[in-house]
């Protein structure tokens, strides 16, 4: 780890359906063994599939003093209305990733890194557009230097394997070093 030793927060966001609790979840179990404080604060609308969602994940080695964050350091959108919903709320200087397969509007702000990735398109490209969000965990991962790859591939095949879904390692890992790859 080097950028984000200390610590950080990311704001992962898109419809119902999209993996961005998945992710978000995902996200903050491998943070665990590495931060002293590690929380995930899932939105979920009462409505699944198609219903904005969104989760933040902090980290810290100091205490947490509250899981919501007005201005993130990082945001991770999938889709239109969370982009419309983050732009703004972006702290200076931090980190938008997004989804340039679905969102099409240009960012007008010059304070903040945009990394504009074709998720979709790349994920379709690999066999499944729902791996779209690990193709975006893969770029947020590298560009804010979270964690080593290896340490992610290696915690998301004991997690596939404990839910018993291991037939999705190719595809999602595959998906993360796409994302990853793109990020000089």
């Amino acid at each position: 780890m080097a950028a984000a030793t200390e610590g950080s927060e990311v704001v992962i966001a898109g419809m119902g359906g999209q993996g961005a609790q998945l992710i978000g979840k995902l996200l903050a179990e491998l943070l665990m063994p590495h931060y002293r404080h590690v929380t995930w604060f899932p939105v979920l609308s009462p409505f699944m599939r198609g219903s904005p969602t969104e989760c933040t994940v902090v980290f810290s080695q100091e205490e947490i003093s509250s899981p919501i964050v007005d201005n993130p350091a990082a945001a991770v959108v999938m889709d239109q209305y969370s982009f419309d919903l983050y732009v703004e709320k972006m702290a200076p200087g931090s980190a938008l990733i997004m989804d340039a397969s679905i969102i099409k509007e240009e960012v007008k702000r010059d304070d903040i890194r945009v990394l504009e990735v074709p998720a979709t398109e790349m994920a379709r490209e690999l066999g499944s557009e729902q791996a779209a969000n690990f193709v975006l965990l893969g770029v947020y991962l590298k560009a804010e230097e979270v964690l080593p790859m290896e340490t992610v591939l290696q915690g998301l095949s004991e997690k596939l394997r404990q839910d018993g879904k291991e037939k999705f390692m190719e595809l999602n890992a595959g998906a993360l070093r796409k994302g990853w790859e793109l990020v000089s």
